[in-house]
């Protein structure tokens, strides 16, 4: 690959997610248990936005 040459991982390959907040490892997860799992990595700050927000996204069941 030449220099500078942008590489990708398509999601379904990723296995753990580092944040200064934790590790969280997520192959396999279904797209609720990926948000639930990611969402514990994000500031304590903006958890609940960010669960809200996928929720408006039906991308986790409402709780």
């Amino acid at each position: 690959m030449p220099p500078g040459e942008i590489v990708t991982v398509p999601r379904q390959d990723v296995g753990y997610l580092v944040t200064e907040n934790g590790v969280a490892y997520i192959k396999g997860l279904s797209l609720p248990e990926r948000v639930v799992a990611i969402t514990t990595l994000a500031h304590p700050d903006f958890r609940d936005e960010l669960i809200e927000e996928t929720k408006k996204m039906h991308w986790l069941n409402k709780q």
